[in-house]
């Protein structure tokens, strides 16, 4: 069903091509992105804490390193877990009806999360029932490109 029709009934619409939306042309492409982009360490220090049960949510051009990343981070949880109880769960959040820069905090919390870890851009003024710890991978950016986008999108008495 399309945007329009869903629209016409009432139905919220979840994502858009927003022009505030991040131009994603600044960055290099997602798929370039190793481990070490994803904080794997301190993330596994952080879940070291106490968590019990910890959703990762991926925006859908992460999706793809889902798997690897869940790996490492779960091995790493394991190799610093120090408490005598169960290591920490790991789950992966797989619903995309999230613009990617939400945290879905109901789908955690459906699955009983006590933490999420939500990695790429991110709403950052997000606020729920959960601690979050952001990830947002580690890129370089053209600052020449970055100039031109800013320069095309902002008046000169706005910069």
């Amino acid at each position: 069903m399309d945007s329009s029709r869903l629209e016409a009934l009432g139905a919220p619409v979840l994502s858009s091509e927003d022009a505030l939306d991040v131009d994603r042309s600044l960055a290099p492409p997602i798929s370039d992105l190793t481990l070490a982009e994803f904080d794997i360490v301190a993330t596994a220090k952080h879940i070291c804490r106490g968590f019990r049960r910890v959703a990762l949510q991926f925006p859908d051009e992460l999706l793809p390193h889902a798997e690897a990343v869940f790996e490492a981070l779960k091995s790493a949880v394991v190799e610093s877990w120090s408490a005598a109880e169960p290591v920490a769960e790991l789950f992966v959040l797989a619903d995309t009806t999230f613009d990617g820069f939400q945290v879905d905090f109901v789908s955690a919390q459906h699955l009983g999360a006590d933490m999420l870890v939500h990695y790429g851009p991110a709403d950052l003024q997000a606020h729920g029932p959960m601690e979050v710890r952001f990830v947002f991978c580690r890129q370089s950016i053209d600052a020449s490109a970055l100039a031109a986008a800013y320069a095309v999108s902002f008046e000169p008495e706005q910069r």
